[in-house]
């Protein structure tokens, strides 16, 4: 098994960095140990996980990103719209919805589409979620815009491009997807709206994302950090993207 990791998952990063990739890879698996729906909590609140989705009971930065946008009323606050890209089980925007928020939510994975609907309805929260399948913002019109855009991106990098929708919830090929986020999120930004980017600088290549902030005419500007361990220890980090 742990061949099949190296395999998929190799990368010309350093020897370290493909260690913590293919612990990842471990995790990933693991939470797919489950064969029906179970439940999980995340800020004090119980939500539904399928399988195939990334579960926040094995990631603990759903956790940790989901705290800090609801201590944040410049990023969550009533009267605001909220974006999610890649909303998973929809614990994220769930719990946005509940204080009040107007919540449009996005993923490419039709099973987490689903599951996030699922919680949506756990919570009664349908009158302000609103959830589609899709590639980031493909599934919006140009003019639609948001106060608040936030993604907790799958920031670990790798070359191999035949990922399966789960993979996609933590590898990016080549950051292409990350790079199609930064490109268009400005678009659909409200004045004076704030985009946001969930990170690992342990686990993901953060020249590479600065880089192509960079190439977009945009600053990252981190914000919060904080120490975890999953297999090792990682840190995660929340970005601010800034226009240049």
């Amino acid at each position: 098994m742990e061949e099949k990791f190296k395999q998929k998952f190799y990368s010309q990063q350093n020897k370290e960095k493909k260690k913590y990739l293919c612990a990842t890879a471990q995790v990933l698996y693991k939470s797919q140990k489950h064969t029906a729906s179970y439940t999980t909590t995340v800020c004090g609140r119980e939500f539904i996980v399928l399988p195939n989705v990334f579960s926040p009971k094995y990631f603990y930065d759903t956790e940790i990103f989901t705290r800090w946008l609801l201590k944040n009323k410049k990023y969550v606050d009533v009267g605001k719209s909220f974006c999610e890209i890649g909303s998973g089980t929809g614990a994220v925007s769930v719990s946005v919805a509940l204080t009040g928020v107007n919540v449009t939510a996005v993923d490419i994975n039709e099973q987490a589409v689903r599951n996030t609907r699922l919680n949506v309805q756990k919570y009664n929260v349908a009158d302000r979620v609103h959830v589609f399948v899709g590639n980031i913002f493909d599934p919006f019109m140009a003019q639609q815009k948001f106060d608040t855009i936030f993604w907790n991106t799958p920031f670990g990098f790798i070359e191999r491009a035949d990922l399966s929708p789960l993979e996609k919830s933590v590898f990016d090929s080549g950051y292409k997807a990350t790079e199609q986020f930064l490109r268009q999120a400005p678009q659909h930004l409200k004045p004076q709206g704030t985009i946001l980017i969930g990170y690992s600088n342990t686990l993901g290549d953060v020249d590479l994302l600065q880089n192509i902030a960079r190439s977009a005419k945009l600053h990252l500007q981190r914000v919060k950090q904080t120490k975890s361990v999953e297999v090792h220890p990682v840190t995660f980090d929340l970005y601010e993207v800034v226009t240049a």
